[in-house]
C-alpha cells in the first residue's frame, strides 16, 4: 500500500503511522504512543506558531516558533496540551517533543527535556534583535534566530534572546541545523564570534505570516503540532 508524508495527508481522515525518516523524531513520537501502526488523524485546524518565553529548570528561555510548537506539556491538573495552547502562567512538566535533529539538541541545552518543569510566561510578538558585530557593523536577527544563538556573557551561558544589552556576548554554539549556521555565516557570525546586543525592536516586516504547523490527534486523544520539516518526515497511509 502506498504512503505519503503527513504534510500531504488528507485532513479529517483516519490514518495509520508508517514511521518517520528521522530516527530521533521516531523515538520521541514512540514515547508519546505514536509507534508504527498507531492510528491518528490530521486535523483541519490552521495553526500559526509563534515564539514564547518560558521558565524552566535553568531559568527563563525564549523558544523559537518551531520550538514552542513542538512541546507537549503535562499540566499539573492532568491535561496534556501543546505549549502554545496553554494560558500564560500555566505550568507542568514536559511530556514530549515532536522534533528531531538539531532542535532536539536545543531543548537539551536549555534544560527542557522530558519530565523537566516548565511554565509558560507569555507568547512573544515578532521582534528583531539589533546586534553590534566585530568591527561595529550592525545586524538584525529575528527572535527565532536570537533564540538559537547560544553563548556566554561574563562567564554565564545563555541565549542571545535573553542577554542584556551592552555586554560582550561570545557565541558558543548554534542551536539549529546547517541551514541556520549558513544563515549566521552570511551575517558574519560563527562559533567564537563576539557581538553585543544593542537593542530589541518590533519587527519591521509587515504582513509576514507566522510559521504554520500541522495539527494531529492521536487515538488516545492527544493533540500535537508538528512543524513543516517534522511533518514531512512522518510517513502515514490511510487506515484500512
Amino acid at each position: 500500500m502506498s504512503y505519503l508524508s503527513l504534510d500531504r495527508a488528507p485532513v479529517s481522515t483516519p490514518l495509520k503511522l508508517v514511521g518517520a525518516t528521522d530516527r530521533g523524531l521516531a523515538e520521541r513520537l514512540a514515547r508519546l504512543g505514536l509507534e508504527p501502526g498507531a492510528r491518528l488523524t490530521r486535523l483541519p485546524d490552521e495553526v500559526r506558531l509563534q515564539p514564547a518565553r518560558v521558565a524552566g529548570p535553568r531559568g527563563e528561555a525564549v523558544l523559537s516558533a518551531n520550538m514552542a510548537g513542538s512541546l507537549l506539556v503535562h499540566l499539573d491538573d492532568g491535561r496534556k496540551l501543546p505549549l502554545l495552547d496553554l494560558a500564560p502562567g500555566e505550568e507542568g512538566h514536559v511530556e514530549g517533543l515532536t522534533v528531531g535533529g538539531r532542535l532536539a539538541r536545543a531543548f537539551e541545552v536549555l534544560g527542557l527535556m522530558e519530565n523537566d518543569r516548565l511554565r509558560l510566561l507569555r507568547r512573544l510578538p515578532p521582534m528583531e534583535y539589533v546586534v553590534l558585530l566585530e568591527g561595529r557593523r550592525r545586524a538584525r536577527l529575528s527572535e527565532g534566530m536570537a533564540a538559537k544563538v547560544w553563548g556566554q556573557v561574563a562567564g554565564r551561558k545563555q541565549q542571545l534572546a535573553t542577554a542584556q544589552s551592552g555586554h560582550p556576548f561570545t557565541v558558543l554554539e548554534f542551536l539549529g541545523g546547517p541551514n541556520f549556521a549558513a544563515a549566521m555565516a552570511a551575517l558574519g557570525l560563527a562559533v567564537g564570534s563576539s557581538l553585543e546586543l544593542e537593542t530589541v525592536e518590533p519587527a519591521q516586516s509587515v504582513g509576514q505570516k507566522a510559521a504554520a504547523a500541522v495539527a494531529l490527534a492521536t487515538a488516545g486523544g492527544l493533540r500535537l503540532y508538528l512543524d513543516q520539516k517534522s511533518a514531512r518526515a512522518v510517513l502515514v497511509q490511510p487506515a484500512g
